[in-house]
């Protein structure tokens, strides 16, 4: 968000401390949520916007269209190509842009880049781990984590990385009911973009409190490279329940074959 948008993030909250929380604070513009807030639970005169727990493209734009004031430590590529095109002819758009994203990395939004990366051009059935038997959270993060860097895709220091990030924001890494997304940030530690998913027999509880039987567990190897799949994933997750499927199957073929029925 920082990095999208000029703001002050007042606080980070869980969602039943939501109500009796922001009571402290004056002068709230605009409500943020990952959850959908019941009526009840919202405060008076304040809009409140829904995005995805993992920010996409596609929350950028919501939250363009909730009048946000975009930073300037980034742009929009699709504004640079907008005005280079008005002002002169581009002989090889597709080339432009890929300079352009080279060159201007870490100061711009690449929304109009490559074409959009599906789910399973990440999610390999090699990676796939179905009814396997952990004592905890952080086992079952090691065994995911094991998993990707026995296939190139992290060092070991990432599993540090996501042991530390779900310790501290369980609230955030489980997303729904009985799934956790552990990932973190690319510090020089990964070096693709990989996932793996891990069922569990028996749930496993994160430091907050919730059960845990499905990990997706996931390295980025560039911040904006595979938001599509990424936002695929959130919808496989909260709007196609894929862990009620999950718990009733045990061959990887199916579950490959789930996921490319919900995306065509």
């Amino acid at each position: 968000m920082r990095d999208t948008y000029e703001v002050e993030i007042m606080e980070i909250l869980p969602y039943y401390a939501l109500r009796e929380s922001i009571k402290e604070y004056k002068g709230i513009d605009l409500i943020i949520t990952t959850v959908d807030i019941k009526e009840s639970k919202k405060p008076k005169n304040v809009p409140v916007v829904k995005i995805n727990p993992i920010f996409t493209l596609d929350d950028i734009k919501i939250l363009n269209e909730a009048n946000l004031e975009q930073s300037n430590k980034t742009i929009l590529l699709s504004e640079i190509i907008d005005v280079i095109e008005k002002e002169t002819r581009i002989l090889n758009r597709e080339r432009l842009i890929d300079s352009l994203s080279v060159k201007l990395e870490n100061k711009i939004i690449n929304d109009i880049g490559k074409k959009k990366v599906e789910i399973l051009e990440i999610l390999k059935e090699e990676n796939i781990y179905l009814n396997q038997e952990v004592k905890n959270w952080q086992e079952a993060i090691i065994f995911g984590g094991k998993v990707l860097e026995s296939r190139g895709y992290i060092s070991s220091s990432y599993i540090d990385d996501m042991l530390e990030m779900s310790n501290k924001y369980s609230e955030y890494i489980v997303i729904s009911e009985g799934v956790a997304i552990p990932h973190s940030k690319n510090k020089r530690n990964v070096f693709k973009t990989g996932m793996m998913l891990l069922t569990l027999k028996n749930p496993v509880t994160f430091p907050a409190g919730q059960s845990v039987d499905t990990f997706f567990i996931f390295s980025i190897y560039k911040k904006q490279e595979h938001l599509n799949a990424i936002s695929e994933l959130i919808d496989l997750i909260l709007k196609y329940d894929i862990r009620s499927y999950l718990k009733k199957e045990s061959r990887k073929k199916n579950v490959i074959k789930f996921i490319s029925n919900v995306e065509s």
